[in-house]
Order: C-alpha cells, then sequence, then structure tokens
C-alpha cells in the first residue's frame, strides 16, 4: 500500500483536481502548463484571491499566461 504523502507537499503542481493552470514560456521554446489550485493558491495570496473573486479575464479561461519568467523559476515558486 502506498504512504499518503505529506499534507501540503507540492500542492500547487499535482494536476489531480486542479482547477487554474498557468503557462509559461521560455523565449522560443515549448510553453510549460503549471496546473494549481486556486484555494491553496488564494490562501497563500491576496493578488491572486482578487484575481479569482473578480472580473479578470483569466478568472474565465481559466488560464494565466506569464512570459517574464523562467520555467524553472515558476517551479520553485509553486513546489
Amino acid at each position: 500500500m502506498q504512504q499518503p504523502s505529506p499534507c501540503g507537499k507540492r500542492p500547487f503542481l499535482s494536476q489531480e483536481l486542479s482547477d487554474f493552470s498557468f503557462t509559461v514560456r521560455d523565449r522560443d521554446k515549448s510553453p510549460w502548463r503549471f496546473p494549481i489550485h486556486t484555494m491553496v493558491l488564494s490562501s497563500q495570496s491576496v493578488v491572486f484571491k482578487s484575481m479569482f473573486e473578480n472580473e479578470f479575464s483569466e478568472k474565465e479561461t481559466r488560464n494565466a499566461f506569464i512570459s517574464d519568467i523562467k520555467p524553472w523559476v515558476m517551479e520553485l515558486l509553486l513546489g
């Protein structure tokens, strides 16, 4: 039987039940998609909480495109 993972261990990068994603592109390379959970992200950032609660286009598309960060940096921030 598989042991349960510790609570909070890399919850942002689990695609299971994710309801939002960040798409990050590093210059001319293929985009990276980071599935996230709005509830977890909202609990850690008032900026993102506001984005999810108000009328931002990202709320409708369920995706935010970020072009000024490298994918490996985004992974460090979320993980």
